[in-house]
């Protein structure tokens, strides 16, 4: 009978130990949200609910807009927490529906309710990036064949140095710059004006690599833009 009843009080003192706990991990959870750290949030308020045994408003509450945050953050690399987060909404707003003691998290759900329906899908995030593979595809063959390979019209100097190899200097001649590449060989002209690539100069049979030369190349150039 004695262990009995010691059973029974140590149950009862565990109760306010484990409801102090989950309030705890709770707060953690706000800090971690506050501060920007939404998946630490989410994991915090996750212990807070296995810690309780139970959900909560307030847990429910943070957990969707901490999934929201994810979502406006990056919405590709968190593309799994977008259907989790919708239904997390749905469930809420249909469980609290008409509950007055928390009609401030009940609007805030139901904004971002609309956030998450405004969001590209999966399916459509998958899409896009499988499009934007078979363009990047498609440019790489398009340089295999092209005489400059990593060239486009349009470009800054940065990103065409970054693009093709053996970059070897940079000069301004009237209104162009001129970036020279391989032994003098390559030539991409840059807009002063508009500071993007307006065409490039390949000579093939190059025996003397002086800047006179170029400057001769990048002459035969702007004849033929003339013409």
């Amino acid at each position: 009978m004695k262990r009995l009843l010691l059973v029974i009080c140590l149950s009862w003192c565990a109760i306010p130990v484990f409801a102090q706990l989950g309030k705890m991990q709770f707060e953690d959870a706000e800090e971690q949200f506050a501060a920007g750290k939404f998946k630490e949030a989410i994991a915090l308020l996750e212990e807070s609910e296995k810690t309780l045994g139970k959900s909560n408003p307030m847990i429910e509450h943070l957990r969707i807009m901490s999934r929201v945050e994810l979502l406006k953050l990056d919405p590709e690399a968190n593309i799994g927490q977008l259907e989790i987060a919708q239904k997390e909404a749905k469930d809420f707003l249909a469980k609290y529906d008409g509950d007055t003691r928390i009609e401030d998290k009940y609007r805030d759900i139901y904004k971002a309710g609309k956030t998450l329906s405004a969001m590209p899908s999966k399916a459509e995030i998958e899409k896009r990036r499988s499009d934007e593979l078979a363009k990047a595809e498609a440019e790489r063959k398009a340089d295999e064949k092209s005489l400059l390979p990593g060239y486009r019209d349009g470009l800054t100097a940065e990103a065409l140095i970054s693009r093709i190899p053996g970059f070897l200097k940079q000069t301004r001649m009237d209104t162009l710059e001129v970036l020279y590449f391989a032994d003098y060989s390559r030539m991409v002209f840059i807009s002063a004006n508009t500071r993007q690539s307006i065409g490039f100069s390949v000579i093939e049979s190059y025996n003397d690599k002086s800047d006179r030369e170029c400057a001769k190349a990048k002459a035969s150039y702007e004849q033929k833009r003339r013409t």
